[in-house]
């Protein structure tokens, strides 16, 4: 099934656009007047008051007084020398257990330490550790 679309006449469509360009101008006529409105409309209930825009605020009480910074007098140059402190004497060693036991060895702690220890070490990071993507400063 075919279809056909027949355009308006080429007359129409100037018409149709003079009509909005109109309807277009008259709106923007119209939003001009609500602002000139709202216009007059402040300066009435400022006139109403009795400040006009052009008029300078009337003076208030003066500022307070300001206040200078107070500042320490300087102190006296000494003559004599400070004291010297003698260094606190060095504290003894601290007691040791008599008998400290060797733990055993943990399992992955001896299986780091053979010759492919530094590789698995690696896999185990990579198993173990946060996935790259999610890794802080890549």
């Amino acid at each position: 099934m075919l279809l056909a679309v027949d355009l308006p006449p080429f007359e129409y469509i100037i018409v149709a656009l003079a009509v909005l360009i109109g309807l277009i101008g008259r709106i923007v006529e119209f939003a001009k007047q609500m602002r000139q409105k709202s216009i007059e409309a402040e300066q009435q209930a400022e006139a109403q008051f009795g400040a006009e825009l052009e008029e300078a605020p009337e003076p208030g009480q003066a500022p307070p007084p300001r206040l200078e910074l107070a500042r320490r007098p300087p102190r006296p140059h000494r003559e004599e020398p400070l004291p010297v402190v003698a260094p606190p004497p060095p504290r003894p060693p601290p007691a040791r257990a008599a008998t400290v036991k060797a733990r055993p060895e943990h399992e992955i702690l001896r299986l780091l330490r053979t010759r492919t220890g530094a590789k698995q070490a690696v896999i185990l990071a990579e198993i173990l550790g946060r996935p790259k993507a999610l890794r802080r400063g890549r």
